[in-house]
């Protein structure tokens, strides 16, 4: 069996072997990057979200949307930051930064008047619901680049996870014998099927989530700034909160991850045995035994399964609970400050977009430590070396004579166990018949596995036409 992480090297080493993941993207790396493009625009799509409604809230109620000048927002942004004009080049930067604004300021106002006129006139009902519908119109657009992110990012994660299985199942067709001696059939087909899948699906879901999520965090947070900074700092204070579910939960979801890899493999072991023996179950009427067996594995694999549901969707209620303390203590700061109701509409608005990104990048971690041993085990059954290899410069052959040789050969199955075949040495000339005879357990078998190769001796030494096998192709 392959042995298991540590608990206190599992969590580094998800991140080492999702890392290691990525170079099997090149293929698709076009369809990666346009998964990653959108990603990233859905993560914008937040404050161009808030800025629309804010916006179409004021034209519709006000008349008119109050952009301000260069001046106004000159003195709000020395009112917040009056060290600026101790540093000559950052306010040069921003002083560009705000004569641009107003240049395009004046250019929109110019195309649309009534967005400053201050009037009011213009709003007749058709133009009100017209307006109006540019809300569900980019509620729509953002809805769309989510959809396109994840169509990329499933179909990048089919190939991906399509490379990984054909990669593990020719490892395991290229070990020899001696590794299937030793390893159980449903622990490889657990690594080539369901492992694969789940290190696929882990990559894209991390590297689509570390993309979206933080940039639609700080995006939002840039807006909040820009409206009120000490509103912004006071949400920011809240983020250890919404973490702190997960943090109590991460070494509780990389356990029953292990647990249920385990488990699997061994409803698949039950399968397989079940199935192979089907005359020896069906000749001993044991089929409610069997069906008892995997019944029994069965309710254990749901029990856990459900366990570890449930410990990654109590932090989506504990997140929320922690939110809902930050909206209570938004509303009181708001009446501390004076501020407006439709301003403080928009602010708890924007943390409530926040707040699904939030969410996904407390569960993140957890859903990593639970997929970390498929990552590890996937890349150690590629990492290792087959126990019978061809030599360097390994002779390739058509034919052969089929002289052999067997000089002093000894091997044995298992360390600490006995030989099967001691000190053997054996004459085969070419035309000639063979008959190997003896008691079962005296090593005909061993014998013909040696000379086929699928073992390597542990001493002396097989030669063919005078070669040593070890030196001669496999194929």
């Amino acid at each position: 069996m392959f042995s298991r992480p540590s608990s206190a090297s599992s969590h580094s080493g998800a991140f080492v072997h999702l890392r290691r993941l990525f170079p099997y993207l090149k293929p698709y790396r076009g369809r990666f990057a346009l998964g990653l493009v959108t990603a990233l625009l859905a993560g914008f799509s937040n404050p161009v979200l808030l800025a629309v409604v804010q916006g179409v809230a004021s034209l519709v109620l006000k008349g008119y949307v109050h952009l301000g000048n260069k001046q106004e927002w000159w003195s709000k942004i020395t009112a917040k930051f009056p060290e600026i004009h101790e540093h000559p080049a950052w306010y040069a930067k921003v002083d560009a930064l705000l004569s641009s604004l107003e240049q395009l300021r004046d250019t929109v106002t110019a195309w649309v008047p009534a967005l400053q006129s201050g009037t009011g006139e213009w709003r007749t009902l058709g133009a009100v619901v017209a307006l109006c519908l540019l809300i569900p119109c980019f509620v729509f657009l953002k809805g769309a680049l989510d959809f396109l992110a994840n169509c990329q990012f499933a179909w990048v994660e089919q190939r991906l996870s399509l490379d990984l299985r054909r990669k593990v199942f020719a490892k395991i067709m290229g070990r020899s014998l001696e590794f299937f001696n030793k390893q159980h059939a449903s622990e490889l087909i657990q690594t080539a099927f369901s492992m694969t899948s789940t290190s696929a699906n882990t990559a894209m879901t991390f590297a689509q989530d570390i993309i979206r999520h933080p940039v639609s965090v700080v995006s939002t947070l840039t807006y909040l700034l820009v409206r009120d900074y000490q509103f912004m700092l006071c949400s920011v204070g809240l983020f250890p909160l919404f973490m702190l579910p997960a943090i109590l939960l991460r070494k509780r979801a990389r356990r029953m991850g292990r647990q249920e890899q385990e488990l699997n493999s061994r409803i698949t072991g039950i399968m397989m045995e079940s199935l192979a023996g089907i005359r020896v179950v069906k000749s001993h009427a044991r089929e409610p035994y069997e069906v008892e067996r995997f019944t029994r594995t069965a309710q254990e694999v749901n029990g856990l399964a459900f366990k570890i549901y449930r410990t990654i969707e109590m932090v989506g209620p504990m997140v929320e609970t922690s939110a809902s303390f930050g909206i209570a203590g938004g509303l009181v700061y708001c009446w501390v400050r004076g501020v407006s109701f439709d301003t403080f509409i928009m602010q708890v608005g924007a943390l409530v977009l926040l707040y699904p990104s939030v969410r996904a990048l407390t569960r993140l971690q957890l859903v990593l430590q639970r997929c970390a041993t498929s990552s590890i085990e996937v890349f150690r059954m590629l990492d290792e070396r087959p126990e019978v290899q061809d030599a360097p410069g390994a002779l390739a052959i058509d034919r052969a004579q089929g002289a052999i040789r067997m000089e002093n050969v000894t091997y044995t199955y298992r360390p600490g166990a006995a030989p099967a075949v001691k000190g053997l040495s054996l004459n085969f000339e070419p035309g000639k018949f063979y008959a190997l005879v003896g008691e079962s357990g005296a090593g005909k078998s061993t014998i013909i596995a040696l000379l086929l190769r699928f073992y390597d001796p542990n001493q002396g030494r097989i030669l063919l036409d005078g070669k040593d096998l070890r030196e001669i192709q496999q194929d």
